[in-house]
């Protein structure tokens, strides 16, 4: 892993565990923007902020990008937070939807 994505990705899991899901998203499009290769850890970190913080637009869209964007494969972790993030939105539907594409 490149040292440097080891440095970012420590910044993002900082803004998540300290609910400051505004800088996640915005260090998260400052990386996107000077085309920083973001990986799998990236985008759980700045998810888990979306979820902390209720911002269920920006969590979709975010989960919506490391796929189709940047071609990550969710993987468990991606889909327990945005689960979580729709459940506690109120959206059973497209809660029960992201577990179904789990499988």
């Amino acid at each position: 892993r490149n040292k440097d994505m080891v440095s970012w990705n420590t910044m993002l899991s900082a803004y998540a565990l300290n609910g400051l899901a505004s800088c996640a998203v915005s260090l998260i499009s400052f990386m996107q923007e000077n085309e920083l290769k973001l990986d799998s850890l990236s985008f759980l970190s700045v998810l888990s902020a979306c979820r902390h913080a209720g911002l269920v637009e920006e969590g979709k869209r975010m989960f919506k990008e490391m796929e189709e964007r940047h071609k990550i494969e969710a993987e468990v972790e991606h889909y327990a937070c945005m689960v979580d993030l729709l459940g506690k939105a109120g959206l059973f539907g497209e809660a029960v939807e992201m577990v179904r594409r789990m499988r």
